[in-house]
């Protein structure tokens, strides 16, 4: 039997530095501030990461249906899966972009924690056709383990209410790896 002390411990300093629940995000499931707290300045400060990644998932908040003038929307599903079974990651931002590669929303604005085999969920609704069919989003995650698993990051792309029943799945892939130094510091903006 493995012992958990030392991610029992991690998980209990940052669950303890935790932040008041913030408003609800636009998107975001009612359960999410449970399940992904947002950190305190306090416990952020005391984040030690040792390693990470920025990562790259399309989003089809539309698609072309029988011509480039037929667009069908899609609702997106944004899933950040923590695939540790002992190993607390730190959601460290996520940001939503159109089609031309501008600044929609931060869905993540603030750095949040994920338990081992917990999951960050952020809903683009079936209306919101301001992503296009190019639409992505940039996952930033940190670790303070070097041996913790990479999160599964994808968005479940769906549209029943046509009679299609069109619905398809997309992975990230990583745009840097961070570790050491880069993993302390805040990625930007591309």
């Amino acid at each position: 039997m493995r012992l958990l002390a030392p991610a029992t411990g991690l998980i209990a300093l940052l669950l303890i530095g935790c932040a008041d629940r913030e408003p609800p995000v636009a998107g975001q499931p009612p359960d999410m501030d449970t399940v992904a707290p947002v950190l305190s300045a306090a416990a952020l400060a005391a984040f030690s990461p040792k390693v990470g990644q920025v990562l790259y998932v399309p989003a089809y908040s539309s698609i072309y249906n029988a011509t480039a003038h037929g667009k069908m929307l899609l609702t997106v599903t944004l899933g950040v899966h923590n695939t540790d079974p002992d190993h607390a990651i730190v959601l460290r931002s996520v940001r939503y972009y159109d089609t031309s590669g501008k600044l929609i929303r931060e869905p993540v604005p603030a750095a949040r924690v994920l338990s081992p085999l917990a999951t960050f969920e952020h809903v683009v609704d079936l209306t919101d056709d301001s992503g296009g069919s190019g639409a992505n989003f940039l996952v930033e995650w940190a670790a303070d383990a070097t041996n913790v698993a990479a999160p599964l990051v994808e968005t479940v792309n769906v549209e029943t209410l046509s009679g299609h029943g069109v619905s398809f799945t997309s992975r990230a892939v990583v745009v840097r790896t961070l570790d050491g130094d880069a993993a302390a510091g805040k990625i930007g903006t591309p």
